[in-house]
């Protein structure tokens, strides 16, 4: 099959989860004998590789601000799909996926959306950008062919809102050796962070993460153990600001900024357990990194959270979402056993790696693309993927 993908920024991967889970899925297409090209952002200044693991990459212009470059990236690179004679042009998040009618006016191609988050819902955009979010959700869909969810709560809301089923693909990982050594920048202590004596949160600093509850209910938690924040902002100036200052009042709480290559392994490498107290996700893959390195963790009671970890217990420990009190009580229990945590978090791990492994994720990925080609409909064909212990019930669709 010849498939385009549209709607990343870069590859090889820089910036967060979509693109990630681009790369690893294209990669993995391309090792079974498929033409993947990939649609990335130009930008000036950075080195453009015509290939990446296989991958073949072209670079479109993007232009505007926050709310168009998105956009104006996503209609350039479908308007080159449409001379490029592909089997599927795959559009990945809500906002890209307003392009999508273009890519329809080719006949012989299918079109596909995964769906990453609810765009629409996030607390970063403006009302009239949320509105075109919104939009951007009917498209996604009404337009395609088939439509991925990469949680059972996104293929509920779409099922419940839109009318439409979607085929449930989660995102994927695997995992990885230590690199033959670090440098000294990529070190927790460059961070002033101390190796195996902190707790992580990875992800963009955006008010939908919660990381000032979390900074807040760490307060209370009765440790010499630090809190490492790691990321920085996605338009959120004001909101990271707000963090820093929260952040002075805990001697503990340590905001490290992006991190990014061997410097991240090398934090989720060295952490003592993972945190994620977001109140709206997709299906995190930074979750899913931290339980592959082998690290308790501890998540709000979102479904995508749920989804991955199952029912609280030793190893996983869930809270209410914005619950204050709550998160601090099960941070407590978190950093109180180190030994019993992380014994516990083996067994997640093991699961995890199983269950969410990319190569299971590409086989299902490319089993929507040859049922839609053989005019036939992936949800009806595509088995749903089991629920994680304990969340049988609250997850069924």
């Amino acid at each position: 099959m010849r498939i385009a993908m549209v709607g990343q920024k870069s590859i090889p991967a820089r910036y967060g989860g979509v693109e990630r889970a681009v790369e690893e899925v294209a990669a993995r297409l391309v090792e079974q004998g498929h033409d993947v090209t990939c649609f990335n952002w130009k930008e000036k200044g950075e080195e453009m590789p015509r290939y990446h693991r296989g991958i073949r990459l072209r670079y479109v212009p993007a232009v505007g601000g926050k709310h168009l470059r998105n956009m104006s990236q996503s209609v350039v690179a479908t308007i080159a799909t449409l001379v490029g004679d592909y089997d599927i042009v795959h559009y990945h998040a809500l906002g890209p996926t307003l392009a999508s009618p273009i890519a329809r006016l080719r006949p012989t191609t299918k079109v596909v959306v995964t769906i990453q988050g609810r765009d629409d819902q996030r607390a970063k955009w403006s009302p009239p950008a949320r509105a075109v979010l919104g939009l951007a959700a009917w498209v996604a869909a009404k337009v395609p062919h088939a439509g991925i969810a990469v949680s059972k709560q996104l293929q509920k809301e779409f099922l419940e809102e839109f009318g439409r089923r979607t085929v449930h693909i989660p995102n994927g990982v695997a995992a990885r050796e230590a690199p033959a050594s670090y440098t000294p920048e990529e070190m927790p202590e460059h961070f002033g962070l101390t190796s195996g004596r902190y707790l992580a949160m990875v992800g963009r600093l955006v008010p939908e993460k919660a990381a000032d509850q979390l900074i807040r209910a760490y307060r209370n938690v009765p440790t010499d153990v630090q809190l490492a924040i790691i990321g920085g902002s996605s338009h959120t100036d004001e909101y990271v600001e707000r963090l820093h200052s929260l952040a002075e009042a805990d001697d503990r709480v340590i905001l490290t900024g992006p991190v990014y290559g061997n410097g991240i392994d090398s934090l989720f490498r060295h952490a003592m357990g993972y945190v994620m107290p977001s109140l709206l996700e997709g299906l995190p893959l930074a979750l899913l990194e931290g339980i592959s390195y082998g690290l308790p963790v501890a998540v709000s009671d979102i479904p995508p959270h749920v989804e991955v970890v199952g029912a609280d217990g030793p190893g996983h420990r869930v809270f209410r979402a914005g619950d204050i009190e709550h998160m601090t009580k099960q941070l407590t229990a978190l950093v109180t056993d180190p030994e019993g945590e992380n014994a516990a978090a083996q067994r997640q791990t093991a699961r995890v790696l199983h269950e969410y492994s990319w190569e299971g994720i590409t086989n299902r990925t490319r089993s929507v693309y040859e049922a839609l080609l053989d005019d036939r409909d992936p949800t009806d064909e595509i088995a749903p993927l089991p629920a994680a212990p304990g969340t049988e019930a609250a997850n069924q669709v």
